[in-house]
């Protein structure tokens, strides 16, 4: 048998619907069916103007440019009540770069950026984890740069940290965008609590990816001042680094998995411990006597400590999630 479901007039015409349209059920989480036009996916491509004053600062117009690509824009029109200054130019070309963001049109007075990536033939969980890969990855550059006295592992982090920002300010709108699209949350197998818990994830893995960045940027600065650390201490901080990057691993794969277990462990046990591991670096500072080695070492453990915090809040995610 079936049901006639009788529509709203209003709903109808916002979405210039008519006799024989079709239209798509689905049915969330909780148990409620959302209707809603197949042709939303369809819909023109959203479009937006920014007009930029003659001396607006790159670091302005970047966040105007971000913001826009976030919010679904697919193409983006950035025009000068003069000229586009060099610098201005420049600074677009590199945001561009970063949110792949295709430069269809050039002039001195303005320029037309276009998203280059289809948000619907994404594979979030596979997004999740390549981007996951490369911060971890930096965190074990991170660390192996202090243990070996290496510069060229510190330099490596650098050349990441470009692609974790790629992933994590697409992903994040390609969730935005599935929280008001429930047609592309259908192709994602995701509805809002979901697209909530892994926007939590993608920023703690972006600033899991900051804190690598801050531990060889501080290594490669005391290095150039040919300074180093006491072999102690930096065996402290080594460790400090590894059981850090440890449970920040654990708490990723607890996540995907669905382990309740392992996330219960780190947040009860395994954090515990790298507290403890992180006050005796603070104990190791009392003999240190150089002002400039003893800042860098604050610097290093705080950043590492911060990795096992982040940790931590990836494994409260796993438990809220077990609980859904």
């Amino acid at each position: 048998s079936s049901l006639v479901v009788s529509l709203p007039k209003e709903w109808l015409e916002f979405h210039r619907l008519k006799k024989g349209d079709a239209v798509s059920l689905s049915v969330r989480r909780d148990g409620a069916l959302v209707l809603s036009p197949v042709s939303l996916s369809e819909k023109e491509d959203k479009h937006v103007e920014i007009t930029v004053g003659k001396d607006e600062q790159f670091a302005s117009l970047s966040r105007k440019i971000i913001a826009c690509y976030l919010n679904g824009y697919k193409s983006i029109v950035i025009k000068s009540d003069g000229i586009l200054s060099p610098s201005q130019q420049k600074g677009i070309r590199k945001v561009a770069r970063m949110l792949y963001l295709r430069i269809m049109e050039s002039t001195s007075k303005h320029m037309y950026l276009e998203a280059a990536l289809d948000e619907a033939k994404v594979s979030l969980n596979m997004s999740v984890r390549r981007m996951h890969s490369v911060a971890y990855s930096m965190c074990e550059s991170a660390v192996k740069a202090l243990e070996e006295d290496a510069l060229d592992a510190a330099r490596a982090v650098y050349t990441l940290d470009d692609d974790v920002d790629h992933f994590s300010f697409f992903l994040l709108r390609v969730l935005k965008k599935a929280i008001q699209d429930p047609l592309l949350a259908e192709k994602l197998n995701v509805d809002a609590a979901d697209c909530l818990e892994y926007q939590t994830l993608i920023n703690k893995i972006e600033h899991t990816a900051d804190c690598a960045s801050e531990v060889a940027r501080t290594y490669i600065l005391l290095r150039g001042r040919g300074k180093k650390i006491a072999v102690d201490v930096l065996n402290l901080l080594v460790d400090l680094g590894r059981q850090s990057l440890e449970i920040y691993d654990d708490a990723v794969k607890a996540f995907f998995s669905e382990d309740l277990n392992t996330a219960n462990l780190i947040i009860d046990e395994r954090w515990p411990r790298i507290r403890e591991k992180s006050l005796k670096v603070s104990e190791g500072l009392i003999n240190e006597t150089d002002p400039y080695v003893g800042c860098a070492i604050c610097s290093i453990q705080k950043a590492m400590e911060k990795i096992g915090e982040y940790a931590v809040d990836i494994a409260e995610i796993v438990i809220d999630r077990g609980f859904c």
